[in-house]
């Protein structure tokens, strides 16, 4: 006998039919993955955003979904027992990917791209130090789910896994230090359309040098 696993979903029956019900035969749907694919989904579905760990900014499920299907492997490790650098370098890779940085491995690095191309902070992949404790939750909410099936799985403190404990509930850490230092809490960027003029140049009126984050004929050349 073939084993079998159906999921009753709520909004499913309010929306559309199911084989005339609100049970969707999981054992079906699985059945159209590869098995690689398969054995990841815990990893991708808690690095990219559930009910214990944060949603990537400016991503949904489905565009994260289309990285993953090509790059499944980068994510083969996490959740499955200690985490470790490999596993951490793999996840930020990802991360690089889904927000179309594929030269690099660094989100500071893809960050620092993102933002020469005039992209608002609000959309910019998290900084090295934030990913560290989301690669860390995701990994510890995975393990979780692949151990759904034991009594007594085995789990790290959840105290070294990016939480603390605050008035007797688990609180998610999210940074420990400031994800823009405070030297360039000001930052000074031009629009000059021309050549750069002191009058008109907001760069030359702090008395500062053009970046790759200006858009005057300057920065364009500092981005070849």
């Amino acid at each position: 006998m073939t084993p079998t696993c159906w999921c009753f979903c709520w909004s499913t029956l309010q929306t559309c039919h199911v084989n005339g019900s609100g049970y969707i035969p999981i054992h079906l749907v699985a059945a159209q993955f590869d098995a690689h694919v398969l054995s990841s989904l815990p990893a991708f579905h808690s690095l990219t955003g559930c009910d214990t760990t944060s949603f990537l900014a400016g991503h949904t499920k489905k565009s994260c979904w289309n990285v993953y299907n090509e790059n499944h492997h980068l994510l083969s490790n996490l959740g499955k027992g200690d985490l470790n650098d490999q596993t951490c370098a793999a996840a930020a890779a990802f991360i690089c990917k889904v927000y179309k940085v594929h030269a690099t491995i660094s989100v500071d690095s893809a960050r620092s791209t993102l933002f020469a191309q005039a992209h608002l902070l609000e959309t910019l992949p998290p900084t090295h130090d934030a990913l560290s404790f989301h690669i860390k939750q995701s990994h510890y909410q995975a393990s979780v789910w692949r151990q759904a099936d034991k009594q007594r799985p085995e789990l790290p403190p959840s105290e070294t896994m990016g939480w603390t404990i605050q008035s007797g509930a688990l609180v998610p850490t999210l940074i420990s230090m400031p994800s823009l230092p405070e030297s360039c809490i000001e930052l000074f960027t031009c629009k000059c359309t021309t050549k750069c003029r002191r009058g008109n140049c907001n760069c030359r009126r702090k008395r500062v040098p053009c970046t790759s984050a200006c858009i005057c004929s300057a920065s364009r050349r500092l981005q070849k």
